[in-house]
């Protein structure tokens, strides 16, 4: 069976890249009706918190990515590294070097005059040391593997040194944890970023050394910035969870993360996770390293806002209301009641559905559409000169007042006819009377159709907002 696993370390966020390796682990594991098991790799034991790990569990989560086994914690598997451990120095494997961190400074700077590598020389291999770190005997000759989507790599072990597998205090290092733990776990293929690549070699020579079968490696491509360089905070967020809080979906997050290295055939943009799970395969993972580029991903957000249910977002855009900043002098109105959304909101349904062929992220509903959420509105400075500052507007305001107060219905629909019945009896076009009322009703030039933002906002509203707008021009 294919088995693949996903080993973060609890030191920080699930970011960007650890979520793609992730992602790229299930898909194929679910495709391949394998098994995806999560591993925490926690030996790090000053940098290791809580918090860290729980950050990983909710990304992991929030981006629907399960898993069938764990997560194991390689804090409670101590007893196990330390019978492999043993069993290296039993076997005459591995060796104790008691070499001061002075005296390994010194080596590195010999090594470096002299042209050599700064691979450890051995210098303790037959002292018969009973304490300090435990080194692995690494043999003559060189360690070669075949990496899943690069084809031959090869290092020399001369150059590698023997390196560490316990430190003195008797914590196992990452090398030795991951390899004995991927074989006890049945791990038959490691997908995992490139920069790994120098840690494969020394995982290789432990398989050997313990007798072990070692899984096949593959390693994708770091994912860069818009300019070319390794994805960091100045690109945008590089946690998952801030995508989360910034208002994007997770069906985008997964359909995005998962064509940073891979693609279809086609070149197909948009997948449902059914359809990721179907087509993913290894061999169209590319060698290049992926591009993050937050545009199209604010696009393909907007896409899925776009197509999903509205009832569906209705308790995700409520958990925005808490970052709302009210201007001074605002106070919330509907949909708001004391300043939190109602518990059953239909008017908010309703203002979403406006905006879902409009945003981008979710919380921009509150800046598109702030007028829904305050009593008091400002009117931008441009929209009252060039559109209540106009000849006669002022008497327009004044007639679809009297016409929306006169409204029995107030809804879409009679708003509409009222407005088109007054433009025919006045000699206007509709639009005459539609742009100074979206002003006042809104405070912008453009908003969604104002028959339907006047319908929502009510008719009590709508007549203080025209009165409000008609104080404003008496002002000018």
């Amino acid at each position: 069976m294919i088995t693949v696993r996903f080993a973060p370390s609890p030191t920080g966020y699930l970011h960007v890249g650890g979520a793609r390796t992730a992602l790229f682990n299930w898909l194929y594991a679910r495709n391949t009706g394998g098994k995806f098991i999560l591993r925490i790799e926690d030996t790090d034991v000053k940098r290791s918190t809580q918090a860290a790990t729980q950050a990983i569990l909710d990304g992991l989560q929030w981006l629907g990515i399960d898993w069938d086994e764990g997560p194991y914690f390689q804090q409670a598997r101590l007893p196990i590294y330390q019978e492999y451990a043993q069993k290296l120095i039993d076997e005459d494997k591995a060796y104790y070097c008691s070499c001061s961190v002075d005296e390994l400074e010194n080596l590195k700077k010999q090594a470096v005059n002299i042209g050599r590598a700064a691979g450890y020389d051995g210098r303790c291999r037959d002292k018969g040391e009973k304490k300090g770190v435990l080194r692995l005997k690494v043999t003559e000759g060189s360690t070669v593997f075949y990496d899943l989507f690069r084809d031959k790599i090869e290092f020399d072990n001369s150059l590698i040194g023997d390196f560490v597998l316990v430190r003195s205090d008797g914590m196992p290092t990452y090398n030795l944890t991951c390899a004995v733990d991927d074989a006890l776990m049945g791990i038959t293929q490691v997908i995992r970023g490139d920069d790994h690549i120098p840690n494969t070699p020394k995982q290789l020579l432990i398989f050997s050394a313990l007798g072990l079968s070692p899984p096949r490696f593959g390693h994708i491509p770091l994912i860069l910035g818009t300019d070319k360089s390794p994805l960091s905070k100045r690109h945008g967020a590089v946690s998952v969870m801030a995508y989360k809080e910034a208002g994007f979906l997770p069906e985008a997050m997964v359909n995005y993360l998962a064509l940073l290295g891979w693609s279809t055939t086609n070149s197909q943009q948009l997948f449902s996770k059914e359809e990721l799970i179907k087509k993913f395969s290894l061999k169209r993972i590319v060698k290049n390293p992926a591009v993050f580029d937050m545009e199209k991903l604010r696009w393909m957000n907007g896409v899925y806002i776009k197509q999903a249910n509205p009832v569906d977002l209705v308790s995700i855009v409520r958990n925005y209301s808490s970052q709302r900043v009210w201007g001074e002098g605002t106070t919330p109105a509907p949909p708001w009641k004391e300043g939190e959304l109602k518990e059953t909101t239909p008017l908010l349904e309703e203002i979403i559905r406006l905006y879902q062929g409009r945003i981008k992220v979710l919380p921009e509903i509150y800046e598109m559409g702030d007028f829904f959420f305050s009593e008091q509105i400002k009117i931008e400075e441009d929209v009252v000169c060039e559109i209540l500052g106009k000849d006669g507007v002022k008497t327009l305001l004044w007639e679809t007042g009297q016409v929306m107060e006169s409204l029995t219905i107030f809804d879409a629909i009679s708003i509409e006819g009222a407005i088109r019945d007054l433009a025919e009896r006045l000699g206007i076009n509709a639009g005459d009377i539609i742009h100074p009322l979206r002003a006042v009703l809104t405070g912008k030039r453009v908003s969604p159709g104002i028959f339907e933002v006047a319908a929502l906002l009510g008719q009590e509203m709508v007549m203080q907002r025209i009165e409000n707008g008609l104080n404003i021009i008496n002002q000018e």
